[in-house]
């Protein structure tokens, strides 16, 4: 239904065109170019990328986009969580005992409905959930035949579930997978040394997963310890920043049958019921329905009163949104309902090899059903038909049982055919791309006029025009954009500049990468009065939507004395005349106090940052006496989103400025001799150096990427060794 399925009216696009686009046709980009994207000049006044996670630059499967264009890559790369959660579950079904008919059955419910179809809204939390089903099944392999292989088959499922980009859903499948493995070494009657070593198995299958995923984690632990969101736990409200009213609530409460693709189904819902009731694979159904209910229970968060367990399981309290738990309670409770349609066909099936052929063969029905459903064409005759080709393909046995299975299948197709459709609009076709470029005259026109210098794009977050990562696309350094992980330095900013104070005073409120608002509060001098912190960071350019900004950015080009600024296109500029140079020199320094002291110095309208920088530590020189009262501007000789290079012309030892984020990782030069950067004006970076002219370069080398990549590689290589070591068989 999602790769389908479209609504009419107003297309909801999600995490999709919002984020998710522009990031990956950026990263491809980069790649092709024979580079990485280590560092993203774009946003924030640069943050590490690859850090952020949910780019998921090392992802095997969005290698699509390095052969497809970014809309087909996205479909592509959709296609496969789809198969890959379909064929995952099967093996899983299978391997449990159940048969063919409750593998169809399983897929159907998981794949089709409840919170799969919603992931799809955000690639980074389909890429880290697709892996849940193919993990129990290889949990049940570690169980049932301990060997290397199995080891190495999950230690590479949990590592490209991290590699994903989304920790909190891997976090989420390892309860899982562990759940399944307490479960299953009971219904095997395991020994006490067989408990033993399937749990030594697994938590070493986990450890190398994290290990295979290094050249992700490190970069995104460096950026976590410095960010404002470090791993500790959230409170009840930062965990719940929308509110108690979550989708969880809806499918258990609002939709718990039918009337939303939330829904659990009758067809799917009666199955569930039979499999309760049923003998066959007790123990499996036992450990479905647990899991199920601790799940659905944990997603409705303080609404039960078993959420106080949920805080208290490490690392659960450290994400937000515990409503992504369902995609486990999905899984689940379409186990539940696997068995329950075993039990009305009433026996296993023969035995009968299937291939991906005949697998196919299964699927195509049900494929075409849904994709007439969305052009309304569906029919009785058409659902008979899908079904009677599903039941011949699953080949049930005698009349009884083809009755039964045919009951099934033209239960759920019907079901499943009619579900509301999900409104999202994928990215899918070329022509809606087309309508992301109806800005682009205007925005070009703003990347010939900032050139080095910063722009801030204001506007409805929700629209094409001013969407996130618009800058992204552009190339133009934007002084805010969402990021869900980003620097406290750059939060304090920010801060500073809406509420006049480093921290929040809502104590629950996370910095999310974007300026909330300009408009005055109560309380609080208004934001335009501390405007002087958008000129320190080099924001020359104002780009708005509507002729009728709000209030507070009305303010700011009114009392700021900002210039209009003829573009072509639908969109507004305005020029700050006051913005101060993003590369200057300055000649002398003041000592850096407290983050609010020295914000509050920079946010003085008399602040000067040419005629003396505030900065933490020793600056690396001494003033001169003589030294001219002001600096100058610096030409950029190179500004590449890694690599900066400058040409200053120093009259005295000074100090030369780059208004970019102060970040570990970046070493400088001076004339080839490396020098020592030191925080300048709170969140940005200089170099000391002496009278003369000289050539400084700032390079960005990532530690923690490259000990990262060195640990995936040789994990790699010693999954690969587990994987050949032969099985033992028994004497």
């Amino acid at each position: 239904r999602m790769l389908f399925g479209e609504v009419v009216g107003r297309p909801l696009t999600g995490d999709l065109l919002q984020y998710h686009y522009f990031m990956d046709a950026y990263v491809v980009e980069v790649v092709r170019h024979g580079a990485l994207p280590t560092w993203n000049p774009w946003q924030l006044c640069g943050l590490p990328l690859i850090a952020t996670l949910e780019a998921g630059v090392f992802y095997p499967l969005h290698w699509f986009h390095l052969v497809l264009p970014t809309h087909q890559a996205m479909a592509a790369t959709t296609l496969c969580h789809m198969l890959l959660l379909g064929l995952g579950m099967w093996l899983f079904i299978r391997r449990a005992g159940l048969g063919a008919t409750a593998g169809f059955v399983a897929v159907t419910l998981f794949t089709t409905r409840g919170t799969v179809p919603r992931f799809f809204a955000s690639p980074n939390l389909i890429a880290a959930g697709a892996w849940l089903p193919l993990g129990m099944y290889a949990v049940v392999d570690l169980v049932e035949r301990p060997r290397a292989r199995a080891l190495a088959g999950l230690a590479a499922i949990a590592g490209m579930s991290l590699l994903g980009g989304h920790p909190q859903i891997t976090v989420y499948l390892c309860y899982a997978w562990g759940s399944l493995l307490v479960a299953w070494c009971a219904i095997r009657g395991s020994r006490p040394r067989d408990w033993l070593r399937a749990g030594g198995s697994f938590a070493t299958a986990l450890a190398l997963g994290g290990l295979l995923a290094a050249i992700q984690l490190l970069p995104t632990a460096e950026l976590s310890a410095l960010g404002t969101r470090p791993p500790h736990g959230l409170s009840v409200d930062e965990i719940f920043p929308m509110g108690m009213w979550t989708a969880a609530v809806n499918q258990l409460t609002a939709f718990p049958v039918s009337g939303s693709h939330l829904a659990f189904g009758a067809v799917g819902l009666a199955c569930a019921a039979v499999g309760l009731a049923g003998r066959r694979s007790r123990g499996v159904v036992l450990w479905a329905l647990v899991l199920f209910v601790l799940c659905a229970t944990f997603a409705l968060g303080p609404l039960t009163p078993l959420f106080p367990v949920y805080l208290a399981l490490p690392p659960l309290a450290w994400f937000r949104f515990p409503e992504r738990l369902m995609l486990v309670a999905d899984f689940a409770f379409a186990v539940v309902a696997a068995a329950g349609a075993e039990r009305v066909i009433r026996g296993r099936e023969p035995a009968f090899r299937y291939t991906p052929v005949t697998l196919g063969l299964a699927l195509l029905p049900l494929t075409v059903v849904l994709y007439l459903a969305k052009a309304r064409r569906i029919d009785g005759l058409l659902v008979l038909s899908a079904a009677l080709a599903i039941t011949a393909v699953l080949r049930p046995h005698g009349l009884a049982r083809l009755v039964a299975a045919l009951a099934v299948t033209v239960g759920l197709v019907v079901e499943v055919a009619s579900l509301p459709a999900f409104p999202l609009h994928f990215p899918f076709t070329a022509d809606r791309i087309k309508r992301l470029s109806a800005y682009d005259r205007s925005y070009q026109a703003v990347r010939e006029l900032a050139q080095h210098d910063r722009v801030w794009l204001v506007g409805n977050p929700f629209d094409h025009a001013i969407a996130p990562k618009q800058g992204l696309r552009q190339r133009l350094r934007n002084f805010d954009d969402y990021a869900p992980i980003n620097l406290r330095r750059q939060a304090e900013y920010v801060l500073f500049l809406i509420e006049a104070r480093a921290t929040p005073a809502n104590p629950h409120y996370l910095f999310n990468g974007r300026v909330p608002s300009l408009d005055p509060r109560p309380g609080v001098e208004p934001p335009v009065t501390r405007r002087r912190l958008l000129d320190v960071a080099g924001v020359r350019y104002v780009v708005v939507d509507s002729p009728t900004p709000p209030a507070g950015v009305a303010a700011l080009l009114r009392e700021g004395g900002y210039r209009s600024v003829s573009i072509p296109g639908p969109l507004l500029a305005w020029e700050n005349p006051q913005a101060v140079p993003r590369a200057y020199t300055v000649y002398r320094t003041r000592p850096a106090p407290s983050a609010e002291g020295v914000l509050a110095e920079l946010a003085a309208p008399d602040f000067e940052p040419l005629a003396a920088s505030c900065v933490a530590g020793a600056p690396g020189f001494t003033a001169a006496p003589d030294a001219p009262p002001r600096g100058a501007p610096v030409t950029f000789v190179l500004d590449d989103p890694a690599v900066v290079e400058l040409d200053a012309q120093l009259d005295a030892p000074g100090l030369v400025g780059l208004s970019d984020t102060f970040y570990p990782g970046w070493r400088a030069t001076v004339d080839g001799q490396p020098v020592p950067i030191v925080a300048t004006n709170h969140l940005f970076r200089g170099v000391a150096a002496p009278a003369g002219r000289h050539r400084v370069r700032f390079t960005y080398v990532p530690t923690g990427l490259y000990v990262g990549a060195a640990l995936s590689g040789v994990t790699a290589l010693v999954l690969l060794v587990l994987a050949r070591i032969p099985t033992r068989r028994p004497a």
